[in-house]
Formats: C-alpha cells, sequence, structure tokens
C-alpha cells in the first residue's frame, strides 16, 4: 500500500529539514493547515499539493494506480 499525500509531504519536508511554519509561508498556507494536511484529516486539491511541492522545491510525480 503507498504513502498518503500527508506522510509524502511530511517525509519531504523533514528531509529538507523544513519546519511547519517556514513551509507554511514559502507556500501561502498556515501551520495549522499544513499539519492537518500531515496528518490526513483534510484531503488536498491537486492545486494544494502542488503548491506544497513547489514550494519544497521537488518535482511532483503522480503515479496512477491500476484498477
Amino acid at each position: 500500500m503507498s504513502d498518503t499525500w500527508g506522510k509524502k509531504i511530511r517525509k519531504l519536508r523533514n528531509e529538507k529539514k523544513e519546519t511547519l511554519q517556514s513551509l507554511g509561508e514559502k507556500a501561502g498556507m498556515s501551520k495549522h493547515y499544513l499539519s492537518c494536511l500531515e496528518r490526513d484529516i483534510h484531503m488536498p486539491k491537486i492545486s494544494t499539493v502542488e503548491r506544497v511541492i513547489n514550494a519544497l522545491e521537488h518535482d511532483l510525480k503522480i503515479e496512477r494506480r491500476k484498477s
């Protein structure tokens, strides 16, 4: 089973040694909202994921599940 968006975002943030506060400032989001994303309380829109990924200076790769 693959990781959720929240787990992927948290992993990337930790690898970049970013705090929720600093990432929020770069992505234009509150640290509370980012925390909720990382804990999978909110399901982000693709545009939100793109903003976070861009703020982390990472390439966005979307894997499609085979049905």
